[in-house]
């Protein structure tokens, strides 16, 4: 028999440190539940990632994020050509002002569970994500410059350029 255990949350403040924000995050965090696997997505397309927890014995969970915040993000979805169609291992370096951050597309991250394969790159308040380069799993690599916040951003491997992606649930 496994045992149930509340939901925690925290909340990246930066600098490797976290906030738990578990209190302050609505009536399903005050709930015991048998984790066992999540989910990042976002899944009503408003730029911030949601999370779905599914639940040994129960139903998965839906925990929307709706934060009100002034930051704002950029989400990059890539395609390879030919077999690895969905660019796992692609290494994707994002550029905002001095700060880089370093992404890898991930084939599996969870248990009983699968990800969401874009990449969000939070911006804060800057106004724009700097610069991206993706290092494809060939060895190639692709960059791309300036791009706007709150876009769906389309690279398509063996391809100079971006397009705009569609929002999640709506077809390519």
């Amino acid at each position: 028999m496994c045992s149930s255990d509340l939901p925690l949350l925290f909340r990246g403040m930066g600098g490797g440190k976290f906030a738990d924000v578990t209190a302050q995050s609505g009536a399903s965090f005050v709930v015991p539940i048998v984790g066992r696997g999540l989910a990042v997505a976002d899944l009503d397309g408003d730029g911030r990632p949601d999370l779905v927890v599914t639940e040994g014995g129960g139903p998965a969970r839906i925990f929307r994020n709706v934060t009100d915040s002034k930051n704002r993000a950029v989400v990059l979805t890539l395609r390879c050509p030919g077999k690895n169609r969905l660019a796992i291992g692609a290494r994707v370096t994002s550029t905002v002002g001095s700060r880089s951050r370093i992404d890898e597309v991930s084939g599996g991250d969870g248990y009983l569970s699968a990800s969401e394969r874009s990449i969000c790159v939070g911006l804060g308040t800057a106004a724009k994500l700097d610069k991206v380069v993706v290092r494809w799993p060939d060895g190639q690599t692709a960059e791309a410059k300036d791009l706007p916040p709150g876009r769906y951003v389309w690279i398509e491997g063996g391809s100079p350029g971006t397009a705009d992606a569609p929002r999640p649930g709506v077809p390519r």
